[in-house]
């Protein structure tokens, strides 16, 4: 049963982590250190093992801490940062719904992204990915992939809304830039 205190607990957005930490680190399901120029990820944030959302976007990271292990994770947003690999970390928040990842320079997609099988939103947009990964077909929720942003053939395009019928695919229109 909800108390007025814990739904408030569990709706608050802490907007730093200096208010974040302090209150119990039970507490925090919400954390968003967007837009700070983080290099990288503070450790401090390793504690909150209740976060449902992390927004770190708007920020300079180039990869995640090994350690990174949010069970409760929901919303996880690394849009504009620096990566150029796909941190395989994000594969093991395995309850992710919504995985914001664009404005990044990725080239690769790991096949580890499967195993992200509750995810309902990958947005990929304005990276650098010319293939996809086939564990992509794993994701039987997925309801919207975003690869704007990236020329992809329309031979490409084609067989991808085929092998992922049931996902609303974005794709840009095709060009032969090369002509």
């Amino acid at each position: 049963m909800w108390t007025i205190s814990s739904f408030s607990q569990s709706t608050h957005l802490y907007i730093s982590l200096e208010e974040a930490l302090a209150v119990h680190p039970d507490s925090v399901f919400r954390l968003d250190l967007s837009g700070n120029r983080l290099e990288t990820v503070p450790k401090e944030i390793l504690r909150f093992k209740n976060l449902r959302e992390l927004d770190l976007s708007k920020n300079k990271l180039v990869d995640l801490p090994d350690e990174m292990n949010f069970p409760a994770l929901e919303i996880l947003n690394l849009t504009r940062n620096k990566f150029e690999v796909f941190p395989e970390e994000i594969c093991k928040q395995v309850r992710l719904k919504l995985l914001f990842f664009g404005r990044n320079e990725i080239t690769v997609l790991p096949d580890c992204i499967g195993d992200l099988k509750e995810l309902l939103i990958l947005d990929l947009w304005l990276n650098f990915l010319t293939d996809l990964p086939s564990s992509l077909m794993k994701l039987e929720q997925l309801k919207i992939l975003d690869v704007r942003g990236m020329n992809f053939s329309d031979e490409f395009q084609g067989a991808w809304t085929n092998r992922l019928s049931w996902v609303k695919i974005e794709f840009d229109k095709s060009c032969d830039c090369a002509n």
